[in-house]
């Protein structure tokens, strides 16, 4: 791959529109909605009184057995962390070539209720169209389902408390392929540290950036693409 596909990021026909000298406030990127996706419903937090850790981690174990996963997941948020929330971001559950998992909602996911909105969705959605993938093929969900007051990493104890509901939609979806989406990601996921294990296959598992952080790191974009193209070899 020559220097000047990587500067213009046209991989596999798509233009990926991003400059090694943009700032990530300056990037513009145009997102093209798949026709017929439907769109997760904005969830408003539980307004339920606090249980204690233990009632939680009971409850999620539970509402994890039941079918229908996102209405387990709305069901469940009563965690008084919860309540610096202004959504609970569900699952995106699309298709079952693909199961992308990241660590936890941006503002922006905060914001609309939706996995992976606003800019960096706009450069995912072109990262799956530069491997001939949509939305509508894949199935996209973080870490936990809320986002965690300042941003901050979530603890142990929150990663535990969704752990549950995790893991039901990865057996769920049952995809052959899975795609995790930053550090945390991949540790709690393959047990992987990045930038180490970056493009490397643990079981089905591939682990690669964030969107955010390829927007900040556009010298990344070339593995990235690496990276990629295991889900599809």
């Amino acid at each position: 791959m020559n220097l000047a596909v990587l500067k213009s990021l046209t991989l596999a026909g798509v233009e990926w529109e991003l400059s090694e000298k943009s700032p990530v406030k300056n990037i513009e990127l145009r997102r093209t909605k798949t026709k017929g996706l439907a769109k997760e419903a904005h969830i408003p937090r539980s307004t339920r009184p606090p249980m204690s850790h233990q009632e939680i981690l009971a409850e999620g174990q539970r509402l994890a057995t039941e079918d229908n996963i996102p209405t387990a997941i709305q069901n469940f948020l009563s965690h008084p962390l919860y309540h610096s929330a202004k959504n609970t971001v569900l699952p995106h559950m699309g298709g079952n070539k693909l199961c992308v998992i990241t660590d936890m909602p941006s503002l922006s996911d905060d914001a609309s209720g939706e996995i992976l909105s606003g800019g960096d969705g706009e450069l995912f959605d072109k990262m799956l169209a530069a491997i001939g993938l949509s939305r509508a093929d894949i199935t996209i969900m973080p870490l936990v389902f809320w986002r965690t007051a300042g941003g901050r990493t979530p603890t142990d104890e929150e990663l535990t408390a969704a752990r549950p509901f995790v893991d039901k939609i990865i057996e769920q979806v049952n995809a052959s392929k899975i795609l995790t989406l930053g550090k945390l990601a991949a540790e709690k996921i393959a047990g992987a540290k990045l930038p180490g294990d970056h493009g490397k296959v643990f079981g089905n598992v591939i682990v690669t950036y964030k969107p955010d952080f390829i927007a900040q790191n556009p010298s990344v974009k070339a593995a990235v693409f690496e990276a990629l193209k295991l889900i599809t070899n």
